[in-house]
């Protein structure tokens, strides 16, 4: 389920931050949280874009083979300039 998925990678982040930051004070490293966790959501961001921007090359490039191939056997493949009456017909 991916609504669950989602659910539960963010509690998980936000249980690592709060032990992060815990850790931080404990060993006396200063932490400004506004610019970390303005940090941290610009990284997810960057991300998420690679990730867009890799899925739709693969799709492009899946697409390209699916026509190529289309277009090397039309017979078995989507009609290319042809209706499927001509199809049915030949």
């Amino acid at each position: 389920d991916p609504q669950e998925q989602a659910s539960v990678r963010f509690h998980m982040q936000k249980e690592w931050r709060e032990l992060f930051s815990s850790y931080c004070v404990n060993i006396g490293q200063p932490l400004d949280a506004d610019s970390w966790l303005s940090s941290v959501e610009e990284m997810e961001k960057r991300e998420s874009l690679a990730k867009d921007a890799a899925r739709m090359a693969r799709r492009k490039m899946m697409m390209g083979i699916a026509l190529d191939q289309d277009t090397q056997n039309p017979d078995s493949g989507v009609f290319i300039e042809r209706s499927a009456t001509q199809h049915t017909t030949s």
